[in-house]
């Protein structure tokens, strides 16, 4: 079995199934294995030519292309790199390290899917993805249909909320502030590692910010 080929809410149910990561484990793993893992993506991505390149071909890409849902693809194409890790990890029976990579793609994946969903929403109600991020947070945590469709509503709300953020800066700088800061509340899902998910978030808005200038 792939992880990658699964969909959002089976990753989360595989993900859910782990062990729990005691706190000495993971202090080891954000001393010893993250900052490893940051100079490596640091050094793929610091020369600005290639960089450019690979902006070039998910520009090409799109139907609708602007500078942030092109960077933003970027982001998230690094936290597919993290996933594919999560796999190699899965399939060995390695839960500290299938942990420790699922939770950094989700938290690389939570800004980059923030960046695109917000920016839809600021031309109108982004009823798509609020609808499947409802069904995917219900699936994995059992709710019903109808605390599905109160979410539906909240995402609704959630994400003309952030618009604004583009309106006062289209760079999408300060909206990923705001993204960091709800992600550091720690409550997205209760079985994930808060310290992952929240490192993971951080080398999303670093390299959205490094990338951002290069996508003109």
């Amino acid at each position: 079995m792939n992880i990658r080929e699964l969909d959002p809410a089976q990753q989360l149910g595989i993900r859910e199934m782990q062990p729990r990561p005691s706190e000495a484990q993971v202090r080891r793993f954000l001393a010893e294995g993250l900052p490893i893992l940051k100079g490596t993506v640091s050094r793929m991505f610091s020369d600005d030519e290639k960089a450019k390149s690979a902006l070039e071909k998910i520009r090409n890409r799109l139907e609708n292309p602007t500078r942030i849902n092109i960077t933003a693809g970027f982001v998230l194409g690094v936290g597919q790199l993290f996933l594919d890790n999560a796999d190699k990890a899965y399939k060995v029976g390695d839960a500290a390290h299938f942990n420790f990579y699922h939770d950094l793609f989700y938290g690389v994946s939570y800004i980059g899917n923030g960046l695109v969903n917000v920016e839809k929403a600021s031309v109108g109600p982004n009823e798509e993805d609020a609808t499947k991020e409802a069904s995917v947070i219900g699936e994995v945590l059992g709710q019903d249909i109808g605390t599905q469709a109160q979410n539906y509503l909240a995402n609704l709300k959630r994400y003309g909320k952030l618009a604004t953020f583009l309106q006062e800066d289209n760079s999408g700088f300060t909206l990923l502030d705001q993204l960091l800061a709800d992600i550091n509340s720690g409550t997205m899902f209760p079985f994930l590692t808060p310290e992952y998910v929240q490192e993971g978030a951080k080398i999303g808005a670093e390299l959205y910010k490094r990338l951002y200038p290069l996508s003109e």
